[in-house]
């Protein structure tokens, strides 16, 4: 009888220290991928924060690029002028100095008579003008003038969300241009 016990005792023993070294083993295995969780987590926080700085970089360009817009987008124009007065082969040039395309650009012409007083006006949009380009569109002529005025009375671009026109009130207000 007692060998019988000795061997059921020594059974036990084995299962019991069985057990603890599997449950340690176990208990090792689970604390490794709790670690690498952590370390996904850690990943994905980082990730996600990268995102967020360079979310916030780009919209502070983009404001930039709406509050300043007067030292990124311009127009300029070429025109032959004849002796009597009169201006032809009037051309309209969009300039485009931001990373973005614009859509819009739209210019009020002033055909300017001898007398500096504005014997007509014109109002001509250029489209689609590339990041960092220009494009030119044709005017009307007139058969009378001998300079032109340009002002620009209206910007569009979707993609930097920008929205200019000059009745647009810019007191007080940080980011008058944004529009969605």
């Amino acid at each position: 009888m007692k060998k019988i016990i000795f061997g059921v005792f020594v059974v036990l023993s084995f299962f019991l220290v069985a057990f603890i070294a599997y449950s340690y083993g176990v208990s090792t295995l689970d604390s490794s991928r709790e670690d690498s969780f952590v370390s996904v987590d850690t990943i994905s926080d980082f990730s996600i924060l990268e995102k967020n700085r360079v979310n916030s970089e780009i919209t502070a360009k983009n404001k930039n690029y709406r509050n300043n817009w007067f030292n990124y987008i311009s127009v300029d124009d070429k025109f032959s002028y004849y002796g009597i007065g009169g201006i032809e082969d009037l051309r309209v040039i969009a300039t485009n100095k931001t990373d973005y395309l614009i859509n819009e650009v739209t210019v009020r012409l002033c055909y300017v008579i001898d007398n500096g007083s504005c014997y007509k006006n014109e109002d001509v949009t250029v489209y689609n003008i590339p990041p960092n380009s220009s494009r030119s569109v044709d005017a009307p002529s007139s058969s009378r003038g001998k300079n032109v005025g340009l002002e620009i009375i209206g910007i569009y671009s979707d993609k930097m969300n920008f929205l200019f026109t000059p009745d647009i009130l810019t007191s007080g207000i940080d980011d008058p241009y944004f529009k969605k």
